[in-house]
């Protein structure tokens, strides 16, 4: 299985100030320095049933994000995240794509997950 170690990641961002929290807790690092092709590690397993240990990676625009919200559940996911259409647009990739992964599942954003990894905390 291939490894990655997050120390390798300081260029992501995620939903926390810790990029570890972001990742294990979270599950979701993303690098937005290009919006038309963001890159996202996402969490896919838990053993513990708590914190992420297996992920993968995938590419998302900021035109498939609006488009993933057009197609899917854009009521459900709007109420889940208690904003309105705008207020969502205005908010950060990483936490457009967060939202996106939590009421969808990585599944419905990114496919199917082949080959997963670790990503090792040194």
């Amino acid at each position: 299985m291939k490894t990655t170690k997050l120390s390798e990641l300081s260029n992501y961002h995620g939903i926390d100030a810790s990029n570890e929290i972001s990742l294990y807790e979270y599950g979701l690092l993303i690098n937005d320095s290009n919006i038309n092709d963001i890159h996202c590690f996402y969490g896919v397993g838990s053993n513990d049933g708590c914190n992420y240990d297996s992920f993968d990676c995938g590419n998302i625009s900021g035109k498939e994000i609006i488009d993933l919200l057009n197609e899917l559940d854009k009521n459900g996911l709007l109420s889940c995240a208690g904003m309105n259409e705008s207020d969502w647009l205005n908010t950060s990739p990483v936490n457009q794509i967060y939202d996106l992964l939590s009421y969808f599942g990585y599944l419905n954003i990114f496919g199917d997950s082949y080959n997963t990894f670790k990503i090792e905390n040194n």
